[in-house]
């Protein structure tokens, strides 16, 4: 399985988590059992990226989001050269960098 695709797995275990969820809610949601989001983190198969569009509704998230693809209002903000860097970062990366930028307007205030 693709690194970019267990990063979007990554990012609805986090939203599972965030929203105190659990796997099987989404799964019925998808009309599929509780072993298939299994199947997904054990890496047999990304068949879940067929059913982005459901995900993304069942948390209320764009499929960007899910992809950690930036908006076009955010990716118009940010240079090219940079949206490139940023793609190739993880989802620990994402987050240092997310917390940075929070840092970094406090110390405007």
């Amino acid at each position: 399985m693709k690194d970019e695709n267990m990063s979007v797995l990554n990012r609805i275990t986090a939203l599972l988590k965030e929203r105190g969820l659990q796997q099987k809610a989404l799964c019925e949601h998808l009309g599929l059992k509780a072993q298939a989001y299994t199947n997904w983190k054990g890496g047999s198969n990304d068949s879940y990226m067929k059913y982005l569009p459901q995900i993304a509704e069942f948390f209320g998230v764009s499929v960007d989001q899910l992809l950690g693809t930036p908006s076009p209002a955010e990716a118009s903000l940010l240079p090219a050269e940079l949206l490139a860097v940023i793609a190739t970062f993880s989802e620990a990366e994402m987050r240092d960098l997310e917390n940075y930028a929070h840092y970094i307007v406090s110390k405007r205030k």
